[in-house]
């Protein structure tokens, strides 16, 4: 992305102001007291620790450390009764219900190392949507496994954020450190990078010989089916050293991305088929570069899997300013392979939680065809991103932008019925080719 520097004018001051009336939070948060809550834990004190390592510190103005009891919170979510949390010294109770996690029935896990490749079962991993009570415009949702509880909850104008940030030995006892921090207070850096690179495949349309099939439309109600579009979720060594449940925050940012692919003139869900560990296979740092990597040593492992599409979740600093890289759409099964970087840049991408789902969503909105605000042919002259701005100050801008513009940037497509216009309509491109994506295996 291209470097942008601007300063606000003081009229943001004024909506500021207005703003912290206006959407102050409507429902009611309980102070509460710094101690343990039933949750989550302070870490143990500094003596009783062996070992503790930080690896991805939210860079958030105020975040507090703590563990976490994720069995417990899974069986209180599932007793159907509002469940409370302490965020940053504010209890809320959420009004919860469990929902599909994004995984296949059939889907496995796979290691791919020097020695070779081995399968095994997919543990369990929940998740749960809802609100906070009493605010019915609020938003809840959480994704679970044995070790960590991830989760969103806005309401108002705060935006929490439950992240997974390290490891804490004390004893014989290991435990995943979280960091609940508020993704509003997270200050912005103007200094766009260069996002996804588009590449071309390196194969002649004409051996193409594979028949795919249109998209799906439900021509009596007139409103676009849902297509389930399959998902090989690959990560390497340096993206489990970030997040010592890998997995599970693979899922917890596919969850998200479905919820900018669900609107019904969209109507794409991901489902993860395997969860792929790459270990130390991959060398390239290039984006291009690791793209082609990639997709060469996993095809027969994509295919194995039935998926799709196939996307690396890197931990790895990519060369040149790029925080990612797609094949082209043609369409072509060859062609469903990109990557997104998960780790900070040292620019406008700090990789916040938001900042990866987006990053992600850019990446497979390509798969797709989406393309930028800038696009050209072979892409179709309405699928382009779109920019907007609010409350004649705030820029906005949508997943497929260029360049990662800070905070600025939405999980979400442009669209004519929301943001975007008829020339600025990557909903409807994606909505036209999910047919073809979901026919590459």
């Amino acid at each position: 992305m291209e470097k942008m520097k601007s300063m606000r004018s003081v009229a943001v001051l004024a909506v500021l102001l207005v703003m912290s009336v206006l959407f102050a939070p409507v429902a009611s948060a309980r102070e509460v007291g710094e101690s343990d809550t039933v949750y989550f834990s302070n870490l143990p004190p500094s003596e009783g620790v062996n070992a503790v390592r930080f690896t991805n510190l939210p860079p958030a103005q105020e975040y507090k450390l703590v563990t976490a009891n994720p069995l417990l919170f899974a069986a209180d979510a599932d007793s159907g009764k509002p469940v409370a949390v302490s965020l940053l010294g504010k209890e809320y109770l959420l009004d919860l219900k469990s929902v599909p996690a994004p995984i296949a029935e059939d889907a496995k896990c796979i290691m791919v190392n020097e020695s070779g490749t081995f399968t095994t079962g997919v543990p369990l991993i929940k998740c749960y949507a809802g609100t906070v009570s009493g605010d019915p415009e609020s938003y809840a949702f959480f994704t679970v496994d044995n070790e960590v509880i991830l989760g969103t909850v806005r309401t108002g104008n705060l935006s929490y954020v439950i992240d997974q940030v390290g490891i804490v030995e004390a004893g014989s006892k290991r435990q995943i450190v979280h960091a609940i921090y508020d993704d509003s207070s997270v200050a912005d850096i103007k200094e766009p990078l260069a996002y996804g690179a588009e590449v071309p495949l390196r194969r002649d349309l004409s051996e193409i010989a594979v028949q795919l099939p249109g998209e799906v439309l439900d021509v009596e109600s007139g409103i676009t089916s849902t297509t389930t579009v399959t998902l090989m979720a690959a990560h390497d060594y340096q993206f489990r050293n970030l997040f010592p449940s890998p997995n599970t925050e693979m899922t917890n940012m596919v969850a998200q991305i479905n919820t900018a692919l669900s609107p019904s003139d969209i109507g794409v869900s991901l489902q993860i088929s395997a969860y792929c560990d790459l270990g130390t296979t991959l060398a390239a740092y290039n984006h291009e570069s690791l793209l082609r990597e990639f997709s060469a040593e996993n095809a027969a492992l994509r295919d194995s899997t039935n998926s799709d599409i196939a996307v690396l979740f890197t931990g790895r600093d990519l060369d040149n300013e790029y925080i990612g890289a797609s094949y082209v759409y043609v369409p072509d099964p060859d062609g469903g392979y990109a990557h997104a970087q998960m780790c900070s840049s040292g620019g406008s991408y700090q990789a916040t939680f938001s900042h990866r789902c987006i990053n992600a969503a850019h990446e497979i909105g390509h798969l797709f065809g989406a393309g930028h605000e800038d696009s050209t042919p072979p892409y179709p002259s309405y699928a382009k991103a779109y920019h907007w701005t609010e409350w004649f100050v705030y820029n906005r801008y949508t997943a497929l932008w260029s360049s990662f513009m800070g905070n600025d940037m939405c999980l979400e497509y442009s669209c004519d019925t929301r943001h975007g216009d008829a020339s600025h309509d990557n909903a409807r491109r994606i909505s036209e080719t999910k047919g073809v994506v979901a026919g590459y295996q």
